[in-house]
């Protein structure tokens, strides 16, 4: 779909589909986030419900993929279509290398706020309710959403700058939040590293879309939205089995320099390599 999307790009709004593509899936997250967070705090079935809701809005968006006319020519082999291909074209991987640390960073950031932000808002904070605490990773991707569309108008590189720093604040500032017990602090760190979740991600996007001929964004964006969900999924399961072991605010404060050190290295990159 961001192959198509860009296919589709107004010829007198260029950058356009890079943008959307950035913001749609943390405004999606910070949907999902917060209607979970209502569902489980008001739905007596809040798993049935979401799962079923979930069902019905997908049955709706593969309908709705079938409306945009078809950009790319057709060829046979109905299954061999149906397998992924994840590629980076040899002139692109010198930037793709350069923009990975970026995401990764910032993908990790929103795992790390998915998979240890409710417990901290629980037995940190003892904010308990459900909804709160969805609201917290709602708060984290809406903002990264915002700041991608409010930099839309920004050099790609000072957008990934902007965000590597963001994240570093952010994270620093959270782990301050978490030592203090400080929940306002908390929000506040929320806000600045979903700042930076949301433009690191807008501006290695928006650099590496242009690179690509149209027969290879399919591949491209499959190999970044790869890079950046695995970054997303990995550490979350890697905290969760930490937790038991270390403690929550242990887990916390390793992953936490983990991304500092991600998002220092990346913004160092992006400095050396593509000097202002």
């Amino acid at each position: 779909m961001s192959a198509s999307s860009t296919d589709h790009e107004p010829p007198a709004r260029p950058g356009l589909a890079a943008v959307w593509n950035a913001v749609a899936p943390l405004a999606g997250l910070a949907l999902g986030a917060l209607a979970g967070g209502a569902l489980l705090a008001y739905v007596p079935a809040p798993r049935l419900v979401t799962f079923l809701g979930l069902a019905l809005v997908y049955a709706v968006l593969a309908l709705l993929v079938w409306l945009p006319p078809e950009t790319a020519p057709r060829h046979a082999g109905t299954l061999a279509s149906l397998r992924p291909q994840v590629s980076v074209p040899p002139h692109i991987r010198a930037a793709f290398r350069r923009g990975a640390p970026a995401v990764v960073a910032g993908w990790g950031t929103g795992s790390l706020f998915l998979s240890l932000g409710a417990p901290i808002v629980a037995q940190v904070f003892e904010v308990h309710t459900a909804l709160a605490q969805g609201a917290i990773v709602a708060l984290l991707a809406a903002t990264g959403a915002a700041s991608c569309y409010a930099t839309r108008n920004l050099a790609p590189r000072r957008i990934a700058l902007l965000g590597t720093d963001g994240l570093v604040l952010g994270t620093l500032l959270s782990l301050a939040a978490l030592m203090t017990e400080s929940f306002p602090l908390y929000i506040a760190s929320v806000i600045l590293a979903g700042i930076g979740f949301g433009t690191c991600f807008a501006g290695v996007l928006r650099s590496l879309a242009p690179l690509a001929a149209p027969d290879e964004r399919g591949g491209l964006f499959a190999a970044l939205f790869t890079l950046a969900y695995s970054a997303f999924g990995v550490p979350a399961v890697l905290a969760g089995l930490a937790v038991p072991e270390l403690g929550l605010r242990l887990t916390t404060e390793i992953y936490g320099a983990v991304i500092i050190a991600l998002a220092l290295g990346a913004g160092l990159m992006r400095r050396q390599a593509e000097p202002a």
